[in-house]
């Protein structure tokens, strides 16, 4: 007999806390430095660019475009095997930074799917306590 596989969930820290409650209001929250002005995501401590550890968090308007893509097709779990083939896709964010994330409403094919294609934020509550951000073509 075997167990019944989860799919895992992302769990907050002190730094990550302000981005994961802000998926659960419908806003998607990029850290950007104070002092040299970059954005990037994963929340972080400090700036990956400077070094800075004045890093704030701002609402990213959510929209931006197909950076890079791969369609998952095999999963190591059994827990994601009704969601494949997963397309998994690096978005660069119209604000700045980059986010991974995964691509909705649109057939696993490379014929549909293009970088630079525009695409726009959506929130999917995945549990009472976690909220994802996901993409669809905007």
């Amino acid at each position: 007999m075997s167990a019944v596989q989860i799919k895992p969930v992302p769990v907050s820290d002190p730094v990550s806390e302000v981005y994961f409650q802000g998926l659960r209001v419908g806003e998607l929250r990029i850290q950007r430095c104070s002092s040299c002005g970059t954005r990037q995501h994963y929340p972080r401590p400090f700036c990956m660019t400077c070094m800075s550890d004045d890093v704030q968090f701002e609402v990213d308007t959510g929209h931006g475009v197909v950076y890079a893509f791969t369609i998952v097709r095999l999963h190591y779990s059994e827990a994601f095997k009704s969601d494949l083939p997963i397309v998994a896709i690096l978005v660069e964010l119209k604000d700045g930074g980059r986010i991974l994330s995964t691509l909705e409403g649109v057939e696993a094919n490379p014929k549909f799917i293009k970088i630079g294609m525009p695409v726009k934020v959506f929130f999917d509550r995945v549990s009472d306590d976690v909220t994802l951000p996901r993409f669809r073509p905007a």
